[in-house]
């Protein structure tokens, strides 16, 4: 028999990489955190800094799990004894999905044990089988709050395969309360290696089941074997934080260290924290952005300090163009990001259930004060006037601290043409309706002013209804929630129909009139919606598609509401609703397809939200087209701070992924007026729009900054598109050779791309380094943190710099076409 709770020697055969967590002796007390005086100055200058633990010492190393190194075997069923296995049916959804499964090359094996005799070995053949080893169930232990679960994994020939130790939460009489399916995550071929994670149950958990899950994505291939699992208590009362870690080596110039720091800069769309170090390519001597007339353009760079910075400020100077045409200085803002402990929701990935310093938003000031061997990301947004004639602006930062300035240069290219909206194609966001009006309309136009196209108006109707004579007397005013919410939709300037997801005052009043499929439910809803079309009519409303039910397929106890409106609703001629979710609940489509104009589909192209099948994708593409409807897509993410996510979602990924619109929630979720700072305080809400406080000053995510930056991705390839069908059909056999040439090259770009390694999540991404978990347990992550896309960080500058000089070459290769006016070249996208 191997010793199984012999953790001390698992610990020296690993050499330290992965180590127990906190193994503090009891005699040494409780040590609490103490915060260095470089968090005191984070904390000082903006970067929210929360303590989470509380206590550092584990409780003795006692094993929770059964037969932990499988040296006990059911011989008759060739299992590990005690544990079982599922390969037939691994999720509550395979009921239907899952008959035509392979059984894995599953073997309890003596030739590739960790120690003592044994390991189980699985091979995955096929991309679409999966395997899951199931240990005895655990009983919580009284008091623990914290398990930590450590397995040791070798792995060989993966191929788009992770291997993960899942805990699922059981409460009374085994019900599921949650699950942590990310514990711990091998997708790299391994010789034996240590994986270690905590978790923590949810509140109720009587028992926790263990998994060993093999292909848990069920889109790839390989071989695991798995050894010597292991779940212990701890005596931590919270999760400890994850710590973003950085060693690349920096060294300072002569000149950096006289000023205290050296200028960097990254993609706009890779996340920057405090602790990241600048590599030796990073190093910049200049600004330099593209942009064109009438649209803001977001950049960023970065300073690393060799010392303390008490206080860094900045003067941004006008840009001049040689012609002496000039971009104001009003026009151009820089302020600094700062941080916030965010903690995520159960599908963020990585980022899930564990507080983290993340860089979230960008704060409207002129100052900041920086801690040394820290980086403070800077973020400049430039509002180019519509009327900007083309070419190359030119003008400068001024960096200062008390004892130095450092001036930077800073050039802008304005493209010679504008970018149009795309007709059709809804970008947006879920949104409530406040009742400050003036809250709501600064909102609706901050919308619009990040390229939005639409809104998904959250509310009530909120007018007075009364029956009289056996109809529905609907009467309006001006200070009902709908009426509100389209004057300030109205006066945005929105070019594309609104979107109500509807609150529940319309349906409760006409559930009290009568049962939901009784002729009276139906003839009151029925009034209302005519009633409310009548009055948009007359008051020149903007069409209005309805949604009566937010996220029927996923919560299937609201089916049967969503269908009778649905019906309700397409019972009048040339009303369009929308329902979203469907990949949430895939079995529940054909009750509601026939009844959606408009079907949103949650984080892209996924027909169900376990894996990307692209067969799958475009045959929905082919029917939907065919009938007439419409595929949105919805919350790529829900963190609001990941720019690449909301980046290539409003952009590239949405054209890629072919939907035709992007609703994404929420623009202010969990906003109380009452209680503004909590958008600070509390790690789990998530804005887009920080509001400023008598405690803090706002400013927009940098995912929201992102968004933007995606849309205008997405209408200059609309346009390059257009630009290149006008060319192959009008121009000149030159034009045409240069049309297709430029075409091929875009489209080889646009290939690229990949959603197969992406889970239908709302944290897209990982860390691309090492994960270790320390001995205080803090858990601490490295490298970048990348969708698994198919595209770098500098794949979306490269890509929009090739469209525009692309629009640019095209133009100059028509006669008679003068483009140095900084006016459009070409009409509207498709």
């Amino acid at each position: 028999m191997k010793p199984a709770q012999n953790l001390t020697s698992a610990r020296r055969k690993s050499g330290g990489t992965l180590r127990a967590i906190g193994c503090v002796p009891r005699s040494q007390g409780n040590p609490m955190f103490r915060p260095t005086r470089a968090m005191r100055l984070l904390c000082s200058c903006g970067f929210a800094v929360v303590v989470m633990l509380s206590v550092t010492v584990c409780r003795a190393e006692v094993n929770l799990v059964a037969n932990p190194g499988f040296e006990k075997n059911t011989k008759s069923q060739g299992s590990p004894a005690g544990w079982s296995v599922s390969w037939r049916k691994t999720r509550a959804s395979d009921e239907n999905i899952k008959s035509d499964s392979h059984k894995p090359d599953f073997k309890v094996t003596d030739s590739e044990p960790r120690s003592g005799s044994q390991s189980v070995r699985i091979g995955i053949d096929r991309p679409a089988d999966d395997l899951v080893l199931t240990a005895p169930l655990i009983a919580v232990e009284a008091g623990t709050k914290i398990y930590r679960a450590s397995v040791w994994v070798k792995a060989a020939n993966l191929k788009e395969m992770t291997a993960r130790l899942c805990a699922v939460y059981l409460g009374d009489n085994g019900k599921w309360l949650g699950a942590d399916y990310g514990v711990c995550v091998v997708q790299e071929n391994t010789t034996w290696k240590q994986c270690v994670g905590l978790f923590q149950p949810a509140r109720g958990t009587r028992n926790i089941r263990l998994r060993l899950w093999t292909n848990f994505e069920r889109k790839g291939t390989g071989v695991v074997w798995w050894d010597d699992v292991s779940v212990t208590s701890t005596t931590f009362r919270k999760l400890p934080p994850l710590q973003y870690l950085d060693s690349t080596p920096v060294s300072f110039t002569e000149s950096e260290r006289s000023r205290g720091y050296r200028v960097f800069s990254r993609p706009m769309v890779e996340t920057i924290y405090p602790s990241t170090k600048p590599r030796p390519d990073d190093k910049i001597e200049q600004l330099m952005l593209e942009s064109f007339a009438g649209e803001i353009e977001a950049a960023s760079f970065c300073i690393h300090t060799c010392r303390e910075l008490a206080q860094l400020t900045w003067e941004v100077t006008p840009l001049h163009h040689r012609s002496g045409a000039t971009i104001p200085r009003s026009s151009v803002r820089m302020y600094p990001v700062r941080c916030l402990v965010r903690q995520g929701q159960s599908r963020w990935g990585p980022l899930a259930n564990r507080p983290m310093v993340q860089p979230v938003y960008i704060q409207q000031s002129d100052r900041v004060a920086v801690a040394a061997d820290t980086t403070q990301q800077l973020w400049v947004t430039l509002s180019v006037p519509k009327e900007t004639p083309a070419g190359e602006y030119c003008g400068s930062i001024l960096l200062k601290t008390a004892e130095t300035r450092w001036s930077m240069p800073m050039t802008l290219t304005v493209y010679p043409f504008e970018l149009p909206d795309v007709p059709g194609i809804a970008f947006g966001m879920y949104a409530r309706i406040h009742p400050d009006q003036k809250l709501l309309e600064q909102n609706f136009l901050d919308m619009r002013r990040h390229g939005m196209t639409t809104v998904g108006v959250c509310g009530n109707l909120g007018a007075k209804l009364d029956l009289r004579d056996g109809r529905v007397d609907v009467q309006f005013g001006d200070e009902d929630d709908l009426v509100r919410a389209v004057r300030a939709y109205q006066k945005a300037g929105f070019p594309e129909p609104l979107v109500w997801l509807m609150g529940s005052d319309i349906l409760r009043w006409c559930r009290r009139q009568g049962p939901l499929e009784s002729k009276q439910f139906e003839s009151a809803y029925r009034d209302i919606l005519l009633a409310i079309l009548r009055f948009a009519k007359q008051n020149d409303w903007p069409e209005i598609i309805f949604q009566p039910i937010d996220e029927p397929f996923g919560h299937s106890q609201r089916m049967p509401e969503a269908k009778r409106c649905l019906e309700i609703m397409k019972s009048i001629p040339g009303l369009r609703t929308e329902e979203d979710g469907p990949n949430g609940g895939p079995e529940l489509v054909e009750q509601v397809y026939s009844l959606c104009d408009v079907l949103v589909y949650h984080d892209g192209p996924w027909v169900t939200r376990t894996a990307y099948d692209p067969e799958a994708w475009q045959q929905l593409l082919k029917r939907t087209r065919a009938d007439g409807k419409t595929i949105w897509f919805y919350n790529v993410d829900l963190t609001g701070y990941h720019p690449e996510a909301m980046r290539f979602g409003y952009g590239f990924g949405m054209f890629a992924g072919q939907g035709r619109g992007l609703l994404e929630w929420a623009y202010m979720f969990r906003y109380r007026p009452d209680r503004p700072d909590e958008a600070y305080t509390n790690p789990k809400v998530m804005f887009f729009r920080y509001p400023t406080t008598d405690q803090n000053v706002g400013g927009p995510s940098i995912g929201w900054e992102a968004a933007r930056e995606g849309v205008k991705d997405y209408k200059l390839l609309c346009l390059f598109l257009e630009t290149v069908r006008d060319a192959k059909a009008s121009g000149g056999s030159e034009r045409r050779e240069l049309a297709e040439r430029l075409d091929l090259e875009v489209k080889s770009c646009l290939a690229r791309i990949r959603f197969e390694k992406l889970m239908a999540t709302a944290g897209k991404g990982h860390f691309t380094g090492p994960t270790d978990v320390r001995d205080d347990g803090v858990t601490t992550v490295s490298g970048s943190f990348k969708m698994d896309n198919g595209w770098t960080f500098a794949d979306y500058g490269k890509l929009r710099r090739l469209l525009a000089d692309a629009v640019v070459q095209l133009a100059k290769s028509q006669p008679n076409v003068v483009i140095e006016t900084g006016r459009s070249v070409v009409r509207n996208g498709p």
